[in-house]
């Protein structure tokens, strides 16, 4: 999610503006990280390891992820859709969801009066030939 947020809220609450550094200097340490003997350094420099900056979110979906990012059951939550005003994916176990969806709706839908519009979905196998 990190690729996209334009904010990030502490566990108290407490927003500070989100910034990401991508200038030469980093792309050049990424670099020499990738061609060191140290595995870690290598690991965390892979592509795939790297947030970007599109910074499409809106503070708004970014305090949802914050939020469900403290729940020892959720294993990632990430915006999906064009952002700004997208959606939220969260990755939870299954015995969790329910309380996961009980958090989102205190703690944001309530506390703006808005409607509770948080629910589960189920994953399924994915797109395959018929």
């Amino acid at each position: 999610h990190d690729g996209d947020r334009v904010v990030k809220f502490s566990p108290d609450g407490k927003m500070k503006k989100w910034q990401y550094r991508v200038d030469d200097k980093y792309l050049f340490e990424l670099i020499e990280d990738l061609e060191s003997s140290d595995s870690g350094k290598r690991q965390r420099a892979r592509i795939y390891n790297q947030p970007g900056a599109y910074g499409c979110s809106t503070p708004e979906l970014d305090f949802i992820v914050d939020l469900v990012k403290q729940i020892p059951k959720v294993k990632g939550a990430k915006l999906t859709g064009a952002g700004l005003g997208g959606c939220i994916l969260i990755l939870v176990e299954k015995e969790s969801a329910e309380e996961v969806v009980e958090i989102v709706n205190e703690k944001y839908y309530r506390a703006r009066d808005l409607p509770e519009v948080a629910f589960i979905c189920n994953s399924v196998e994915g797109a395959k030939f018929v």
